[in-house]
């Protein structure tokens, strides 16, 4: 079982990051993350730290720089040097803890780097060309999944994670679609490759005296 590991302290007056910057390339409000299905998720789905991050509204830079402060969200491990993983419980309540104070800061962090498709199904038909959205890499072939629906499965199904313009999205989701029947038959090989030294049917031995 994954260990919680402690905070120095989670005092909403502690020193935290700095407002998010207007450099940040996107933040998510409790609406998107909503109709996202974010919201309806176990608190104790795992996720990686670029996932935690993304639902955040910060950089993967940042989230570490809090994590060996001893900031929230608090992290997990299994063991010392073992990957590192958040709950996303624990990601959200720290969203509710670090949100900005001023409304107008609010509105105006959502006007300028919110995703402008509520929904992936909404993003597909209409996204303009330079509109990117986040997506995780799954499988042998590491097929482009919308984030959202990835986190739907299991943390060991899902790899990094990259935003992808609808362009850059189609263009991996081909090649990916090329590549699982060979992936697939590499695969089948393997498992029904005889294991060297293994004893092959009797009628296939040589046999040899001296």
């Amino acid at each position: 079982m994954l260990a919680r590991v402690c905070l120095k302290s989670t005092n909403p007056k502690a020193k935290v990051d700095a407002p998010m910057p207007k450099s940040l390339p996107r933040a998510f409000s409790d609406q998107f993350l909503r109709s996202n299905g974010i919201l309806d998720l176990d608190p104790e789905t795992l996720l990686q730290p670029e996932e935690a991050a993304v639902l955040l509204g910060i950089t993967t830079t940042s989230l570490e720089r809090r994590r060996k402060a001893g900031d929230p969200p608090p992290f997990r491990q299994t063991k010392p040097r073992a990957a590192v993983r958040y709950a996303l419980g624990d990601v959200l309540a720290t969203r509710r803890l670090h949100r900005h104070t001023s409304i107008a800061e609010v509105a105006k962090a959502h006007d300028d780097n919110l995703v402008s498709h509520l929904t992936f199904n909404h993003f597909l038909p209409a996204a303009a060309a330079d509109e990117e959205w986040p997506f995780v890499s799954t499988g042998h072939v590491d097929r482009p999944v919308d984030l959202f629906f990835a986190l739907t499965l299991p943390i060991n199904k899902r790899k990094g994670l990259r935003w992808l313009t609808l362009m850059e999205y189609l263009v991996a989701l081909q090649g990916a679609l090329e590549a699982e029947p060979r992936a697939e038959l590499a695969e089948e090989r393997q498992n029904t490759a005889i294991p060297y030294g293994a004893d092959l049917p009797s009628n296939d031995r040589v046999r040899s005296r001296t």
